[in-house]
């Protein structure tokens, strides 16, 4: 799609009052005809919408998906009735599945004003779309919530059970997921569910989530964790009572039934849900339009907007640098699920195909100081190098940031190509670099523009590391490029070591301080999330950042995989106090 005549849009809106004259008074002419009284606001505003709103419609039918996306992004801003029309038209006829997920957002952000029947038509629009499992990520508590305004039937309760099977409790961002199947539950209150739930408290690797969404749909027995002493969450604790796995969840399981006995024959599935409960949703990616009388038709602002190009990226290249020192357990065990998420993401947005590259750094102590696996379209030959990696070594603070940066700038054949290309580096740590080689860094930072290459930094924190990372933001100026600071949280609060002081996965100890663990809601935005906004609307268009962050996160969200399956490890009765020097404090 050509870019838009600013020239002629503007100076048609001048004309009809949309947009101020820029003419001078000292202009005109000496004994002005009379003229007709000047548009009001409301008449500007229309005008105003009426010329935004049929540029956006043009680049929504664009045959490129991204700049389809950024078209539909843009018209979910109009607060009118006619930009509702056409996201439903986007909804029910786009052919790709993340634009009618943005265009269903734009919707969804209207519900409050939405009446019965647009309820209804959005509803079997949202209901088409989960059986065709276009909702992932961050996405599927929003589609639950959309559910439980809906009278449960055979093909919503499907979409609810699949959603249920795919979720982990170990994994924070499936938490959110679990409380939104209980809240759903808690507004269709079908006995059914409440039957299978309880079934599977008995089921080693489903009983915790069963016990999560029992629990958020109205069940007032008393958690499993509950009923142990508080010691037992004290590896070293020398009085260790409880019952195995097994007893524990049996005790539960019977709690919950002796409930359900008294409780079933008040529980009547919803056959349709009380009020316009619909107008509650609230927004998710895509905010909600702006309200009609806060639009300040003479703001200059309309200007740019008109100037919105075409969101067009032809190839992109990316090396991740990523520190692989002992406290970047938790970042490596991200980038090990996400990786694949954000190539696919990267992907999509290219019309030609994406190469990435993963080089890791630890420090000039290890037995090894950088590893790399070079640029390639073929992702899947760095799964290898990125499923073995561990965190390990490091012991004091700064790193060996240097030579990871000089071989992922050296030894990758990056395209020689400019126009249309991006190149750009993520790094990704919590410690900055030794302070003798900051000079040389950013020398070598300063050389990337010239040949249309980017650093970004991600500046970890963990419950390992909080260190200054100033340097970071250092080298991403030099290089043109910028920072975002990302935060994980893990588990447990201590770590687990084997003899020669390395990592225990904690999921893999059969003790119940590990496998009673639960993850914490993510009150946080993913890190990965953080990161690809920060990199694509960089990369496509910056002063779009508004229109470009619904765009990543949306995508982000559809690439999203489901979590690897649960897997717990019932434990024995009585588990015993560990040796000291087994564990370490986080």
């Amino acid at each position: 799609m050509t870019s838009i005549s600013i020239v002629g849009v503007l100076s048609a809106m001048v004309i009809h009052g949309a947009l101020p004259s820029t003419s001078r008074a000292d202009d005109a002419p000496a004994n002005p005809p009379r003229t007709s009284t000047a548009p009001s606001k409301e008449q500007k505003v229309t005008k105003l919408l009426d010329y935004l709103e049929a540029e956006y419609v043009k680049k929504t039918t664009s045959l490129y998906w991204v700049t389809r996306a950024m078209g539909t992004i843009s018209l979910s801003r109009s607060p009118r009735p006619t930009a509702t029309v056409k996201l439903f038209e986007i909804l029910e006829k786009d052919k790709h599945d993340v634009v009618r997920l943005l265009a269903w957002q734009g919707l969804l952000a209207r519900c409050e004003n939405m009446d019965s029947k647009s309820f209804v038509r959005f509803s079997a629009a949202t209901l088409s779309m989960a059986e065709k499992d276009v909702f992932h990520g961050g996405l599927r508590a929003t589609l639950l919530k959309v559910m439980a305004c809906n009278a449960p039937n055979p093909r919503w309760k499907k979409i609810w059970e699949k959603l249920f099977t795919e979720c982990n409790a170990w994994e924070p961002e499936d938490i959110s997921v679990l409380d939104a199947l209980g809240a759903c539950e808690e507004q269709w209150r079908s006995p059914g569910i409440i039957d299978g739930l309880i079934n599977l408290t008995t089921e080693t690797n489903m009983a915790l989530r069963a016990e999560l969404v029992l629990r958020r749909a109205g069940c007032p027995v008393r958690t499993t964790i509950s009923t142990l002493a508080p010691e037992i969450f004290d590896p070293m604790a020398a009085k260790r009572s409880h019952p195995s796995w097994g007893d524990m969840w049996q005790a539960t399981r019977k709690e919950c039934e002796k409930w359900w006995m008294t409780e079933k024959s008040h529980w009547k599935e919803t056959v349709k849900p009380e009020g316009p409960v619909w107008k509650d949703l609230k927004p998710k990616y895509v905010p909600a339009p702006f309200v009609f009388d806060s639009i300040e038709p003479d703001d200059k602002v309309w200007y740019h907007d008109l100037e919105l190009g075409k969101a067009d990226l032809a190839q992109f290249e990316a090396a991740f640098l990523v520190d692989a020192t002992g406290s970047m357990g938790d970042v490596l065990d991200w980038l090990k699920r996400d990786l694949g998420r954000m190539v696919m993401a990267f992907q999509m947005l290219c019309k030609e195909p994406t190469a990435i590259g993963v080089t890791f750094y630890r420090d000039y102590d290890c037995p090894w100081v950088v590893k790399m696996g070079a640029l390639t379209t073929k992702v899947q030959t760095l799964e290898p190098l990125v499923n073995d990696m561990n965190a390990d070594g490091g012991g004091d603070i700064p790193e060996a940031i240097l030579p990871g940066l000089k071989d992922t700038i050296e030894k990758n054949k990056w395209t020689k190509r400019t126009k249309g290309a991006s190149k750009v580096i993520i790094l990704i740590g919590d410690a900055p670099p030794h302070s003798n080689e900051l000079e040389q860094i950013i020398t070598l930072a300063k050389k990337c523009p010239e040949n249309g290459m980017k650093i970004y930094a991600a500046k970890v924190k963990t419950e390992l590391g909080r260190n200054d990372l100033s340097d970071f933001d250092d080298i991403a100026k030099a290089a043109g490029g910028a920072t975002v600071d990302v935060e994980f949280r893990r588990g447990v609060s201590v770590r687990f070591l084997d003899a020669i002081g390395h990592d225990i996965p904690y999921k893999t100890i059969d003790r119940p301080e590990a496998q009673l663990i639960v993850a914490s809601a993510a009150d946080l935005e993913p890190p990965g999330e953080k990161i690809m906004k920060l990199v694509i609307s960089d990369t496509i268009s910056p002063e779009y950042r508004d229109r470009i962050d619904p765009l990543s996160q949306t995508l982000l969200a559809y690439c999203a995989k489901p979590s690897k399956a649960e897997s717990r490890k019932a434990f024995p009765a009585n588990t015993p106090p560990l040796p000291k020097g087994t564990l370490k404090p986080q």
